[in-house]
């Protein structure tokens, strides 16, 4: 919301900012080249910051504040002309604002300092959805259906708020108190709540179960600084004694994260030495390889990575060193494609400057970065595979310009230049991108939390819940409460919301990890992996 608030304020400054965005441009390019090669927070070769000293930018936006006829706010129209200016130079280089960096750094360190709830705004009111088991909010007895209505003694149930605005009021540092006004089951009455905010773990592992008796399946968000550490955790809690096992590494919608938490794990699933799992080279960076080091706990036999359109960067780095090296089976649908390299500089106004510095490149030496020259061909090339047909099988992979030959270890062909392209595609199914069913499951947790009495009746062991199915009539009780009656709903469809209904009560009644049993319970890409990682010599022959 805020940055739709800056966008109308500022529209009709549109030819302004793009005047002056060619002059901030070549003010920008040319101070970056001055930038040490160093990692982490570098400064300008003559010692100085890059705030310091009056530029033919300072003036400009020094006049439009002060003798401008409207009034316009420096800071916005500041943003928005770095933001334009950074466009021209790739897709993922970016500006972030002080205000968004606290945000941006707390999603990859893997953890934040808040109350522990999980909620969603219905009807302008925040709902608490899930309670997390170790945060403060479960200590002092807030139940998943609670309705905030009072925050440190100010009304904001029926406020008009977004997500953003709720995270403001609920986040602080570790040890700060906040209060808050319960408002539970339909009664009149608040109840109030003193918390201490406290530092809560954000895990980049979704889930991570046994599959069978032999093959473990993780599911992994994102990599954060958190992410080998999570997932060490997780196979260590489901292994003994270095039994080998098959892992199942679900990467679909993955945007990517540290390329170190990414080759960390890659280390201990090839298990040997120097062994080349991505290497990175830019205009002003020499090529770095990161290799395999050897050190490994884990003794993993074969290994299926499920992959997605929504795959992007070190979830494709993994894809990519394990289709090279033929270790294992690639299974989906073809990655996004972004192979560039970004790096951080923290700026003097507490916000940050994310820069592409190079390009990644798998073993075989495949750049998988897609083309971003056109940047409105670029935003909506994931629309185009649905619409061409390659999303859901119609179609043949239009992956790439670039005619170069790749081979991997064995010999097999691979492209590169737009993506990781799986080993087994397995089609989407075209009810995901239907507005209707999206809507309905936007609706799905908040309906759960509304009905928890008749979900009570459901079976608390978890392998009877496993058995159990939502009935005809509790998903027509869902359809008809969300959407009034409204729509008309086909067969295929109902069997779609059963299987979600039934995943989002797995995760209210027990964990996210059952939530993604009942949703992988029939999920044909990741029933594709338990066949293949059952025949070895499958793992590395297109079928």
């Amino acid at each position: 919301m805020h940055h739709i608030d800056i966008m109308n304020k500022t529209t009709r400054y549109i030819p302004l900012i793009i005047a002056l965005c060619l002059a901030l441009g070549y003010a920008l390019g040319t101070g970056l080249q001055k930038l040490k090669p160093e990692w982490r927070n570098p400064k300008l070769s003559n010692g100085q910051s890059s705030s310091s000293g009056n530029t033919t930018i300072d003036e400009i936006i020094q006049y439009i504040s002060t003798r401008y006829v409207d009034k316009i706010s420096q800071e916005d129209i500041t943003e928005k002309m770095i933001q334009s200016a950074l466009l021209e130079l790739d897709p993922h280089s970016s500006y972030i604002s002080p205000k968004e960096l606290l945000r941006v750094n707390e999603d990859m360190e893997g953890n934040f300092n808040g109350i522990g709830i999980e909620f969603q705004l219905i009807q302008d009111t925040i709902t608490i959805i899930s309670v997390l088991s170790n945060g403060p909010s479960r200590d002092a007895g807030l139940l998943s259906g609670d309705q905030i209505v009072f925050i440190n003694d100010s009304l904001v149930a029926g406020k008009k708020m977004d997500s953003e605005d709720v995270i403001r009021y609920l986040r602080g540092a570790s040890g700060t108190k906040v209060k808050v006004g319960i408002r539970r089951n339909q009664s009149k009455s608040t109840l109030n709540f003193t918390l201490n905010r406290s530092q809560l773990a954000n895990s980049s592992i979704d889930a991570a179960y046994k599959l069978n008796t032999n093959s473990i399946y993780v599911k992994i968000n994102r990599f954060s600084s958190q992410t080998y550490a999570e997932f060490m955790t997780v196979m260590d809690s489901l292994t003994t004694n270095k039994e080998k096992v098959n892992l199942v590494l679900d990467l679909r919608q993955n945007p990517g994260g540290y390329l170190q938490e990414a080759t960390n794990l890659l280390n201990q699933i090839f298990g040997e030495k120097n062994k080349l799992l991505v290497y990175t080279k830019g205009r002003n960076q020499r090529r770095t390889d990161y290799e395999t080091t050897g050190m490994t706990r884990l003794n993993i036999a074969n290994v299926a990575v499920l992959i997605d359109e929504g795959s992007a960067s070190a979830s494709e780095i993994v894809a990519g060193a394990i289709q090279d090296w033929d270790r294992g089976v690639v299974i989906g649908r073809r990655s996004f494609g972004k192979g560039l390299v970004q790096e951080q500089y923290d700026l003097t106004n507490g916000g940050a400057l994310r820069l592409t510095i190079a390009k990644y490149f798998t073993p075989s030496g495949r750049c998988i970065q897609k083309d971003y020259h056109d940047l409105n061909k670029y935003s909506n090339e994931l629309g185009e595979r649905l619409k061409d047909g390659e999303l859901l099988g119609k179609t043949v992979n239009q992956i790439s310009l670039d005619t170069s030959k790749y081979v991997t270890s064995r010999g097999r062909n691979v492209k590169g230049g737009g993506g990781i392209s799986p080993d087994f595609f397995i089609p989407t199914d075209s009810l995901m991108y239907s507005d209707v069913f999206l809507d309905f499951r936007i609706a799905m947790s908040s309906w759960c939390v509304k009905n928890k009495s008749i979900l009570a009746k459901v079976p608390k062991d978890f392998s009877d819940f496993m058995k159990w199915q939502v009935s005809d009539k509790m998903i027509q009780n869902f359809i008809s409460e969300a959407q009034k009656g409204k729509t008309s709903v086909s067969i295929e469809m109902k069997q779609m919301l059963k299987k979600y209904l039934k995943s989002n009560i797995a995760r209210l009644n027990f964990n996210e990890t059952a939530m993604y049993q009942v949703l992988n319970d029939d999920d044909p890409v990741v029933n594709k992996a338990v066949v293949q990682i059952k025949q070895k010599s499958s793992l590395t022959v297109q079928k």
